[in-house]
C-alpha cells in the first residue's frame, strides 16, 4: 500500500508538476489569510493547567476589578523631597488617556473622620490615651505613658503592630521636624494641620524600610490581558516618567507590575521569535548550500518549508486561535525539524542523479526509496507531539497540536512541492550533480562496528557519569530566572522586595461578605510568611464588629468633649517629657534591633540619631536647653498645636455605623467589584517571594493560602502550579511518547529488536544531555524541561532512516552509513542551527530550551553513529572485513 502510494505520487509529479504547484499555491494563499487572524496571548495566565481554579478566578478578577492589575511606581529623590516627586508624578500621569487613577497616599480625611471605628479594641484604648490632652506637653506625656505600658522590655507588641508602629513613628518624625523649625520660623496653620494629622493617623505614604523610597500605584484604563493596548499604554506611562526625570534631575522613578512585565514579555518574545526564525533559516540555507555545492537546490528546499509553516499557522488560527508565550517560537523550531524532510529528498535526488539516473527515475527513486523513511520519521515525530495533547496543561496541548500539525504540513508540502520543483529545474537545463555520500561517516560507523565492545563500554561509563550529574540539575522557578534577562521591570520588582521587605506581586482572592472577608484577613495576616493583607475591612469592618466598637466608643466620645483647655507650656516639663520620649524611642529601637524589625529601627534611629549624628529629637531638645529659640515663636507653635489637635481629634468622634455608601470613590474602586457583589483581597508575602517560591517558604505560603481559599490566584500561584504540574507531566509525557514511538517503530520494522536499537541512541542522548546541562550550569526551568519530550520526537528520525536503509539495501553497513549518513548529518546540523538560533533569545527560558535542544539533537546523531553499528548488522549483506 505504502509503495503504491509513493509510486502514484511520483507518476503524478512527473506528469503534472505545474498543476501540483498551482494547487498548493492556492491552498497556501487561503491558509495565509487565516493566519492573519492569529492572536498573540503572551501571558502566564494562559499557561495554567486546564480546569485549575487559579486561571478562571484570575480572569474573573481582571474583568471585575480594574484595580487588580495595577502598575507600581517607585519614587526616589536625591534631594529628599519624596512627597513632591510623588505628587508631580501623580498629577502628570493622571492627564494621560491610559491612566484612570494614581494612588500614592492613604485617604487621611476618611481615616481621621472614621479612624476610631477601624481600630481593634486593644489599639482603641491606646489611641484613646493619647487623645486625652490636646496640649503639646500633655500629648507627649500621654504618648510616653503609652510606650512604657506597651513596649517596656517587650518586643512582641512591636512585632504585632509593626506596620502601625512604623506609620505612627514616621508621623512623629514629620511633626518633630516641624517643631524644630518652629523655633526659628513661623509655621503656617496648613503646615500645623498637616503635622497634627500625621500624629493622629500616621504617615500617609507607603515608604521603604529606610524611608528613602515611596511606592505609588497606577490604575490603567486597560487590562493586563489587553494586548493591543499594552505596548502603547505602558509606553506612554514610562515615557511620561522619563520626561519628569528630565525636568527634575533629582527625581528617579521605577516602573513595574503585571502590565509592564507583560509588555516587556510581549516585546521580547516577538523580537526573539522573529530573529530566531530569520537566523535559523539563514543558517540552514548556508549549511545546505555548503553541503550540496549549489545554491538553487537549497533555496528550492526552503520553499516547501515556508509553505508548510504557513499551512500550520493557518490551521492554528482555525483550531486554536492564538499563540502563547511558548508556542510563539514554534515557527523557529519547525524550521529545524521541517528542513530535515527536504534534506532527505535532496540527498536522495542528488544521489540518484550522481548515478546517472534519468529525471523520471530520480523522482521515483527519491520518493519510493527515501519517502517511506521520511513518512515514518514524520509520523513518529508528529505522534510524539500529538501525545502532548492529553496533558492538563493548556500550553502543552497547544504546543503538541501546533508542532504535530506543523510536522505533517511540512512533510506534505515537501512531498508535493520539492520533487516537482527539482523535476522542473533539472528538466529545464542541465546541472552539475555532486557525489551523494560522505565516506568519513561510513568509516566511523565501520570503526564502531569493529571495536563495538570497547565502544559500548566507554558509552556505558559516559552514561553512568551523565546520569549522576543529571541528578544534581537545578530547576529554576523564580520569574527572574525565566523572564528576559536585564528587564528594568524585573529590577524594579526586586528593588521593591528589598526596600519594602514585601513582594509587590500580590496573591488575590475574592469574598462575598464583610464578615468572611474580615475573618480570612485576620487569619492570613497572622501567618509568618505574610507581610500584609489588603482588604476592604481595613476601611469598613463587618457590622457586628462595628457595633461592638461603637459600644466602646461611648466613653471615648464623652472624653473628647471634656478635655482640658489650653495651658501655657512649662519649658522644663516639656524638656523632661521630650527626653523621656527620646529614651523610650531608643529602647523601642534596641528591642526592634534585637528582634530584627529593621523597619522600626530605621525610623527610631532617624528620630533619636546615632553616635556622632544626632537626630531631629536630640537637636530639638538641645535648642530648647540652650534657649536657642524665640519665646513668642514657641508659644505660637504650642498654641497652634492645641487648636489644630483639638479640631482634628474632635473629628474622630463617631456615633453611627459605617456603610458602603460612606466609602470614598478611591477606596471603593480598590476593593469592590463593578456590580458591588464581591470584594477583592490582596496578600503580600514577606521579602522577595520569587527568590523563595520553590523553597519551603514559598511552598508553605502557597499551601496555606490554597488551604484557606482554594480559588486563590495570581502569578506566584500560576508559577507554583506550573512547576508542580510540569514536573509531573513532563515525566508522563516522556514515558507516553517513548511507548508511542516504540510501537510505531515496531509496526514499521516488524521487529522488537530493531525498534529497541533505533530507540537506544535516543535514550543515551537524553542521558548525556542531562549531564551536560549540569556541567555547563544551564540547568532547567518550566520551559526548557520541555526539551526532553521534544528531543525524543525529533531525535528518533536518525535511527529510523539508518535502519530503514539497512533493511532495503544490499550494500554493506559502511556504504549505507556513507550514503544515508550525509542526510542525517545535514538534518542534524540544520536542526542544531534552528534550535541554536533560540540561544540568541533574551528570554532566559527560551535560551535554556535552545541550549538543551542543541545538545540533545547533536548527541542523537553521535549516539546513532556509534551505537547502531555496534549493535545491528545488515540483514542482506555483511562486510566480513568489518567483523574481523
Amino acid at each position: 500500500m505504502r509503495d503504491k502510494l509513493f509510486n502514484y505520487l511520483a507518476n503524478t509529479i512527473i506528469k503534472k508538476p505545474k498543476t501540483i504547484l498551482i494547487i498548493t499555491a492556492l491552498v497556501t494563499i487561503v491558509l495565509l489569510l487565516f493566519s492573519f487572524n492569529l492572536n498573540l496571548e503572551l501571558s502566564w495566565v494562559g499557561l495554567a493547567p486546564k480546569g485549575d481554579p487559579s486561571q478562571t478566578e484570575f480572569r474573573k478578577i481582571v474583568d471585575n476589578y480594574p484595580s487588580a492589575s495595577k502598575m507600581y511606581v517607585t519614587v526616589e529623590d536625591k534631594g529628599g523631597d519624596l512627597e513632591s516627586a510623588a505628587k508631580i508624578a501623580a498629577e502628570n500621569l493622571e492627564k494621560l488617556q491610559y491612566v484612570k487613577r494614581v494612588d500614592y497616599r492613604v485617604n487621611m480625611d476618611y481615616l481621621l473622620d472614621n479612624g476610631l471605628l477601624l481600630y481593634e479594641s486593644d489599639n482603641l484604648n491606646n489611641i484613646t490615651d493619647i487623645l486625652k490632652n490636646p496640649n503639646l506637653t500633655g500629648f507627649i506625656t500621654n504618648l510616653n505613658d503609652l510606650y512604657e505600658k506597651e513596649y517596656k522590655g517587650n518586643s512582641s507588641g512591636i512585632e504585632d503592630d509593626k506596620q502601625e508602629m512604623v506609620r505612627t513613628l514616621r508621623g512623629l518624625d514629620y511633626f518633630l521636624q516641624l517643631a524644630d523649625r518652629s523655633l526659628t520660623q513661623n509655621i503656617k496653620s496648613e503646615e500645623m494641620d498637616k503635622g497634627v494629622k500625621r500624629l493622629l493617623v500616621g504617615d500617609p505614604y507607603l515608604s521603604s524600610i529606610k524611608g528613602d523610597t515611596l511606592l505609588m500605584t497606577v490604575q490603567p484604563t486597560f487590562g493586563a490581558l489587553d494586548y493591543n493596548k499594552l505596548k502603547p499604554g505602558v509606553g506612554a506611562i514610562a515615557e511620561e516618567l522619563k520626561k519628569i526625570e528630565k525636568e527634575y534631575p533629582g527625581f528617579k522613578y521605577g516602573l513595574t507590575g503585571m502590565h509592564v512585565i507583560a509588555r516587556d514579555e510581549m516585546e521580547s518574545t516577538t523580537r526573539d521569535s522573529t530573529l530566531a526564525m530569520i537566523i535559523g533559516l539563514i543558517l540552514v540555507l548556508i549549511i545546505l548550500i555548503a553541503a550540496f555545492k549549489m545554491w538553487l537546490s537549497p533555496l528550492l528546499a526552503a520553499v516547501p518549508l515556508i509553505v508548510g509553516i504557513i499551512w500550520d499557522m493557518g490551521l492554528t488560527s482555525i483550531f486554536i486561535g492564538r499563540l502563547n508565550i511558548f508556542t510563539v517560537f514554534t515557527a523557529a523550531m519547525l524550521i529545524g525539524l521541517g528542513i530535515d524532510f527536504s534534506v532527505h529528498i535532496l540527498s536522495g535526488f542528488t544521489e540518484a542523479r550522481s548515478k546517472d539516473y534519468s529525471l523520471e527515475d530520480s523522482v521515483h527513486f527519491t520518493l519510493e526509496k527515501v519517502g517511506p523513511g521520511i513518512l515514518t520519521g514524520a509520523l513518529t515525530t508528529a505522534a510524539a507531539f500529538f501525545t502532548l495533547t492529553i496533558s492538563s496543561l493548556g500550553f502543552l496541548v497547544e504546543l503538541g497540536l501546533i508542532m504535530g500539525m506543523g510536522i505533517l504540513s511540512i512533510m506534505l508540502a515537501v512531498f508535493l512541492i520539492l520533487p516537482a520543483l527539482l523535476f522542473l529545474r533539472d528538466g529545464s537545463k542541465s546541472s552539475t550533480v555532486k557525489k551523494g555520500n560522505y565516506p568519513v561517516i561510513g568509516k566511523i560507523a565501520g570503526w564502531s562496528r569493529k571495536w563495538r565492545y570497547p565502544v559500548l563500554a566507554i558509552v556505558l561509563l559516559i552514561l553512568i557519569f551523565s546520569a549522576w550529574q543529571g541528578t544534581m540539575v537545578d530547576f529554576y522557578l523564580s520569574i527572574k530566572k525565566i523572564e528576559p534577562e536585564g528587564l528594568e521591570s524585573i529590577k524594579v520588582m526586586d528593588d521593591i522586595a528589598d526596600k519594602f521587605n514585601m513582594s509587590n506581586d500580590a496573591v488575590l482572592y475574592t469574598t462575598d461578605n464583610l464578615k468572611k472577608t474580615y475573618q480570612l484577613a485576620e487569619e492570613i495576616k497572622d501567618q509568618p510568611q505574610v507581610e500584609r493583607v489588603s482588604a476592604i475591612t481595613e476601611y469598613l469592618p463587618p457590622s457586628d464588629i462595628q457595633q461592638q466598637r461603637l459600644k466602646n466608643l461611648t466613653a471615648v466620645n464623652q472624653m473628647l468633649k471634656r478635655r482640658p483647655g489650653y495651658q501655657k507650656t512649662d519649658i522644663n516639663n516639656l524638656i523632661t517629657q521630650l527626653k523621656r520620649l527620646e529614651n523610650n524611642l531608643i529602647e523601642i529601637g534596641q528591642l526592634s534591633y534585637m528582634s530584627g524589625i529593621d523597619e522600626v529601627v530605621n525610623v527610631t534611629d532617624k528620630i533619636t540619631g546615632l553616635p556622632g549624628n544626632p537626630g531631629i529629637l536630640s537637636n530639638f531638645i538641645s535648642k530648647l536647653e540652650a534657649e536657642k529659640y524665640q519665646q513668642q515663636k514657641l508659644n505660637d507653635f504650642v498654641s497652634s498645636f492645641y487648636d489644630s489637635f483639638s479640631e482634628n481629634s474632635g473629628k474622630m468622634e463617631i456615633k453611627s455605623e459605617l456603610t458602603v455608601n460612606d466609602l470614598p470613590a478611591d477606596i471603593k474602586s480598590q476593593f469592590i467589584s463593578a456590580d458591588g457583589s464581591s470584594y477583592l483581597n490582596s496578600v503580600y508575602a514577606k521579602g522577595n517571594l520569587w527568590d523563595r517560591i520553590k523553597k519551603p517558604f514559598g511552598s508553605r505560603f502557597i499551601h496555606m493560602l490554597r488551604e484557606k481559599v482554594p480559588r486563590v490566584t495570581g502569578t506566584p500561584i500560576f508559577m507554583r502550579v506550573l512547576y508542580d504540574q510540569v514536573s509531573k507531566e513532563v515525566t508522563e509525557a516522556v514515558f507516553l511518547i517513548a511507548v508511542t514511538l516504540l510501537l510505531l517503530l515496531f509496526f514499521h520494522f516488524r521487529s522488537f529488536k530493531e525498534a529497541f536499537i533505533a530507540f537506544l541512541p535516543l535514550i543515551s542522548a537524553l542521558t548525556v544531555t542531562m549531564g551536560l546541562i549540569k556541567i555547563l550550569n544551564v540547568n532547567l526551568d518550566i520551559f526548557s524541561v520541555l526539551a526532553f519530550p521534544l528531543i525524543i520526537g525529533i531525535g528518533i528520525d536518525d535511527g529510523v532512516h539508518v535502519i530503514h536503509r539497512l533493511n532495503i539495501s544490499d550494500q554493506d553497513m559502511q556504504t549505507v552509513f556513507s550514503s544515508v549518513g550525509r542526510a542525517i548529518l545535514l538534518t542534524t546540523l540544520t536542526t542544531m542551527a534552528s534550535f541554536g538560533s533560540l540561544m540568541i533569545a533574551q528570554y532566559q527560558a527560551i535560551y535554556r530550551l535552545g541550549v538543551t535542544l542543541f545538545i540533545g539533537v547533536a548527541f542523537c546523531f553521535i549516539m546513532t553513529l556509534i551505537i547502531i553499528p555496534a549493535l545491528l548488522t545488515n540483514k542482506n549483506k555483511i562486510n566480513e572485513s568489518e567483523e574481523n
